[in-house]
């Protein structure tokens, strides 16, 4: 649909036709939403939480229980949150910072 789109002349740009048409979600920007969820998710698996924080030695950017809190956090979202987003939020919460 979205490339007949364009060979009919249409001028925007294949993304906005796709988000237009729907075949693209707008990521939910309510960030006090995202956070309420995010923290949500955190106090539910709080022995994931304490086990991430006694290996701060450890924090690996990839993988790993911060990625499962991630995923965890998108469930909710039903996948409309930011990912990159949702990982800095929870690594700020869990270690303080972003990192």
């Amino acid at each position: 649909m979205v490339l007949f789109e364009i060979i009919d002349g249409d001028e925007r740009s294949a993304t906005e036709i796709a988000t237009n048409s729907g075949f693209i979600k707008d990521n939910v920007k309510d960030y006090d939403k995202i956070n309420s969820i995010i923290d949500q998710v955190l106090s539910e698996k709080a022995d994931i939480v304490a086990k991430i924080r006694k290996q701060t030695a450890k924090k690996s950017k990839k993988g790993g229980p911060v990625m499962f809190l991630v995923g965890e956090s998108m469930k909710r979202l039903k996948a409309q949150g930011e990912p990159e987003y949702v990982q800095k939020y929870i690594r700020k919460q869990i270690f303080g910072s972003e990192d």
